[in-house]
């Protein structure tokens, strides 16, 4: 991640930020309790 520092160097986020995506392995975000690449991530990808 880069930061870009205003004239008072208070850090900002730059535009280069990573996606917040769901990681394969995480749980997944409909609340089933299942990992994501195991419930929803077939329905994502098309």
């Amino acid at each position: 991640m880069k930061l870009t520092y205003a004239k008072s160097k208070t850090p900002l986020k730059s535009l280069e930020t990573k996606a917040n995506k769901t990681g394969r392995n995480e749980p997944c975000l409909c609340g089933s309790g299942k990992k994501y690449k195991k419930c929803c991530l077939k329905n994502s990808e098309s």
